[in-house]
């Protein structure tokens, strides 16, 4: 059991979940399995969990590095079968640790410096949103404005993958409200 390989915690206390998870994730590596030879190279930064009112499950975030986000996502499927089968009352989603920069103030004096445009806070939400319905491709978005000033995102999904998408977009939906506090509604297309 060592865990230390699988994850990289930079700030705050490991917590006992995240001890199991990796675990868990240095055993699908120990597996021999196909995804196994690929988790050699991969860690996690962390794993936060939220429960929510009148769900049946509670969701599990993995955090990875964002360099390791693509190789995690090549194997996602599979990887996130096989933590749902060691934690069954959990649904996992895989998200890249992204920051977001605050604008340049000119009080700070620092006029010359620009942020990349990967760290606004739109860029990073719309990330969030991809790599939460992953490997679901978000065919399209729209915004709806109510008129008491708040709106909601209309999220379409490809409907080749309806079946298997059903089943997670209300842990989904959660989930993005939880980190961004913006309301989402996922469709098909």
């Amino acid at each position: 059991m060592f865990t230390g390989r699988k994850l990289h915690k930079t700030s705050g206390d490991v917590t006992d979940f995240e001890k199991q998870v990796a675990t868990a994730l240095f055993d699908i590596e120990e597996s021999g399995s196909e995804i196994g030879v690929v988790m050699k190279k991969l860690y996690i930064t962390s794993v936060k969990t939220f429960s929510f009112e009148g769900a049946a499950r509670k969701a599990a975030l993995v955090y990875v590095p964002f360099p390791l986000l693509n190789l995690f996502k090549e194997i996602s499927e599979r990887l996130v079968t096989e933590l749902e089968k060691k934690f069954p009352e959990y649904q996992f989603v895989i998200i890249g640790a992204r920051k977001i920069m605050a604008a340049p103030s000119r009080a700070a004096g620092n006029t010359t410096v620009l942020r990349p445009r990967s760290r606004t806070l739109t860029t990073v939400h719309e990330a969030i949103l991809d790599d939460l319905v992953h490997p679901y491709h978000v065919t399209g978005k729209r915004t709806h404005f109510k008129s008491n000033g708040t709106n909601s995102m209309e999220i379409f999904l490809d409907n080749g993958h309806r079946a298997e998408a059903e089943a997670r977009l209300d842990t989904y939906t959660r989930v993005y409200r939880r980190l961004t506090g913006k309301n989402i509604q996922f469709n098909f297309q």
